[in-house]
């Protein structure tokens, strides 16, 4: 199981880099072109930017996003009876791979907070992707993704609803940029967390032909010396930091914070001991 999930890993560092230079570029656009109050006013596009890392990242999962080679294949290839083919670990991660797609949705497109609409798509998405990679990646369709992927964007529907009443926005305050530093908060533990000694920093910057480590050298991957994701680490967290204290009347701007200084604090004691 643990080899899949590294795997996934990979990919979404993979998706990460052309996700980036997107974003940075859309933001650019919008800077220069006079329209700087929508950066603001849409929380810096983040949960846009983390949905398109997603969407990019299942495309590549699912072999529809850079395929190897895609053509029309007119061997239809499909199973229909089931769980009569897939193991237990392959269900489960077909489950995962579509539970952000439950929280993603209704959190960027309002019309998409209902169960009628939510239900719709757990059904049409699975069910193109399986035909698509039928009809152009030669896979198999098989009835077991279909229902796996439905049951994780449901899933993650529930997970959005439960979140959505936990944070509920009972004082009415503003939704701006300190709330962004939320998901600023986000998106720096997502890429310094480190799994087997790995953390997709370091599968980003080894696709990008950077040393991640300060030790490194001769061909020879060394983990120890200064870890250079890290800082990048360090300095998402600080920028989550100043969002929230720049703008610490909006929503969530207080936990932003906290969570902030508790990962920079726990970033810096691991680069201490790494160098040490």
């Amino acid at each position: 199981m643990m080899t899949y999930v590294i795997s996934g890993y990979a990919l979404v560092a993979k998706a990460l880099v052309p996700a980036t230079a997107a974003y940075i570029l859309f933001l650019a656009i919008l800077a220069v072109s006079g329209n700087r109050k929508m950066i603001s006013a849409h929380l810096l596009y983040l949960k846009e930017f983390i949905f398109l890392v997603y969407i990019l990242s299942a495309g590549i999962i699912t072999g529809l996003v850079f395929p190897e080679s895609w053509r029309f294949d007119p061997d239809f290839s499909f199973n229909l009876t089931p769980f009569t083919n897939e193991s237990l670990t392959m269900i489960f991660f077909n489950v995962l791979l579509f539970l952000p797609m439950g929280i993603l949705l209704p959190a960027i497109f309002r019309k998409m907070n209902s169960w009628r609409n939510i239900l719709t798509a757990a059904v049409l998405i699975p069910v193109g992707v399986e035909v698509t990679q039928m009809l152009f990646a030669g896979r198999l369709a098989d009835i077991d993704d279909v229902i796996a992927n439905f049951l994780g964007c449901m899933l993650g529907y529930v997970v959005y609803r439960i979140l959505s009443a936990l944070f509920c926005n009972r004082k009415k305050r503003p939704v701006g940029l300190g709330t962004a530093s939320v998901l600023v908060d986000f998106l720096a533990l997502c890429w310094g967390v480190t799994l087997r000694g790995w953390c997709l920093g370091d599968l980003v910057f080894r696709r990008l032909g950077l040393s991640a480590w300060s030790n490194n050298s001769d061909g020879v991957y060394a983990m120890s010396g200064v870890h250079y994701p890290e800082i990048v680490t360090l300095l998402l967290l600080g920028g989550a930091l100043l969002l929230a204290g720049r703008y610490n009347k909006d929503y969530l701007a207080a936990p932003g914070a906290v969570i902030a200084v508790a990962g920079g604090v726990y970033t810096i004691v691991s680069m201490l001991l790494s160098v040490h």
